[in-house]
């Protein structure tokens, strides 16, 4: 029969692997709202070239997709700062070098010999973000072109790139208070008697 030390670690262990698979899913959904950024991109910018208000829809699904990712990360470090500061400091009584990943990865890329693995997040952030504001100004842009007075369809594209620049604002604000909840994570993972 099990000791209690045994049934507690098996249910720590359990509740690893499960947080683990959410970290897996939501990584998986991430890379696929990329990619469904660029796809987008791609056919859109094609079609648009004959339907100018496809820029207004790109821009806006550019904030949106963005706006997803952005969750999908910031959910992604709360369950690697809870596996981290609760379920590591348990399971490495048993088992010393266990869940050793995060904190190998933090003095790998604080060595700066090889490249951070927050690059690739840069480069996600610098394509959503500036997404938005430059389909939004090609928008404004077509539609002055296409219309020399301000009419009704020219006032609802106003309208829609009005909108489309409050959303990207919006996700501005929350890639910012995202980056300060990371930061703030990304200690508590690195310096646990902080948390």
């Amino acid at each position: 029969m099990p000791s209690a030390n045994e049934i507690g670690i098996s249910i720590y262990l359990s509740e690893y692997e499960s947080l683990r698979r959410e970290i897996e899913m939501r990584a998986t959904l991430s890379s696929s709202l990329v990619a469904l950024e660029l796809s987008a991109l791609g056919i859109g910018l094609v079609a648009a070239k004959d339907l100018i208000d496809l820029y207004a829809g790109l821009a806006f699904l550019s904030a949106i997709l963005w706006l997803f990712w952005l969750d999908h990360a910031e959910q992604i470090w709360k369950l690697a700062t809870y596996i981290s500061l609760q379920l590591r400091p348990v399971l490495v009584e048993t088992a010393p070098h266990a869940l050793g990943w995060e904190q190998f990865l933090r003095n790998l890329d604080s060595r700066r010999v090889v490249r951070s693995t927050r690059n690739a997040a840069f480069y996600i952030t610098l394509l959503f973000a500036s997404m938005p504001p430059v389909l939004g100004v090609v928008f404004v842009a077509a539609a002055a072109h296409q219309s020399n007075a301000l009419d009704l369809v020219m006032a609802g594209r106003l309208v829609a790139a009005v909108g489309v620049f409050a959303l990207w604002v919006y996700a501005l604000v929350q890639f910012r208070s995202f980056s300060a909840s990371r930061d703030q994570m990304d200690k508590w993972i690195q310096y646990p008697s902080t948390f």
